[in-house]
């Protein structure tokens, strides 16, 4: 979605119209700085209330391609905003996660600790969660 069609989506049917997160044409191995450029254009069509993104982010792993994880978690990363409490970030993980329906699994992390991971996992519906603090080691 371009910074032009996001005011006028709701003009004919009525229609989820994400945005695609690309720098470029061709393949979906990006450079440090186009990883930047994605960055910079996920914050624009969240701040243009784009419906939601779309983007892929692959590496090239003996002679063929693969899912970029790190570069994925980079890209979503810039979604939410930094530094909110976990608990304020729940609706939009439910959001998120009724809408993968299966297909990919959003994992909540940032903020899970020991003592909030089963509410946080029930609230999101999430079959797991992330956090360097998740295990009571004393």
């Amino acid at each position: 979605e371009s910074h032009a069609t996001a005011p006028v989506r709701g003009n004919g049917p009525s229609r989820a119209v994400p945005a695609m997160i690309r720098p470029r044409g061709g393949d979906f191995v990006y450079s440090e700085d186009e990883l930047a450029m994605m960055e910079a254009d996920v914050f624009s069509a969240c701040e243009a209330e784009t419906d939601g993104i779309v983007f892929g982010c692959l590496r090239e792993e003996d002679g063929a391609y693969a899912l970029d994880v790190p570069a994925c978690e980079r890209i979503m990363s810039a979604v939410a905003a930094a530094g909110t409490p976990i608990m304020d970030n729940v609706a939009r993980l439910r959001e998120l996660t009724e809408h993968a329906a299966g297909r990919l699994i959003i994992l909540p992390g940032a903020g899970i600790t020991y003592e909030n991971v089963d509410e946080v996992v029930r609230a999101v519906g999430a079959p797991e969660a992330h956090g360097t603090k998740i295990v009571n080691i004393r």
